[in-house]
């Protein structure tokens, strides 16, 4: 001690979190008095966003989960209210959010079929792009078009079934279509 103060510097460890310190005089006999403080660490601005989704393929209509997890230089989760910006490139992302213990989350949708990219981002940064691959729904409308519509006995007609989903996507290639006619023949259909 100097004037009956003692000094020390306390370094904070990478970790965010409360510190306990406690300064303690030495004395011969007795009991040694001390005082206790805390020093709260927290966490510092995001450096590293980590995206993940609950499937990488799904029907359109249907919902993806998104998770992104946010952390400082440290790898500490950064402090609640941290808010994360959900970005995709098809379909919709519902509800913005922020982080809960470094955590946000959001949910992806699509009635388009194809593939989104999508992102997250706190602050300046930025995940890497994942893709969620949307498959057309089961079949719900055929279309069916004759070229031509009109024809000579001995001739043929091309014929056309255009099948779509319940939001108007083709199906998924290899689904079966049957032609019939009630005169004539159907020759096989690809």
């Amino acid at each position: 001690t100097l004037g009956g103060a003692a000094s020390a510097t306390f370094t904070p460890s990478n970790t965010a979190g409360t510190a306990t310190i406690t300064a303690t005089a030495t004395v011969l006999t007795g009991t040694a008095p001390s005082a206790t403080t805390t020093v709260v660490q927290t966490p510092s601005t995001p450096f590293t966003v980590t995206l993940a989704t609950s499937t990488v393929t799904q029907t359109v209509g249907s919902t993806v989960n998104l998770t992104a997890t946010v952390t400082d230089q440290y790898g500490n989760n950064v402090a609640d209210g941290t808010t994360v910006t959900f970005t995709t490139s098809l379909g919709s992302i519902q509800s913005a959010t922020t982080t809960t213990n470094g955590v946000a989350t959001a949910v992806l949708t699509s009635t388009v079929s194809g593939t989104a990219s999508v992102t997250a981002a706190a602050g300046a940064v930025t995940s890497s792009a994942t893709n969620v691959t949307f498959n057309p729904d089961v079949p719900a409308t055929v279309s069916l078009v004759a070229s031509p519509t009109s024809l000579t006995v001995g001739n043929t007609s091309a014929l056309t079934a255009t099948v779509t989903d319940q939001y108007g996507n083709t199906v998924a290639d290899g689904t079966t279509v049957t032609f019939t006619t009630s005169l004539g023949s159907i020759q096989s259909a690809t």
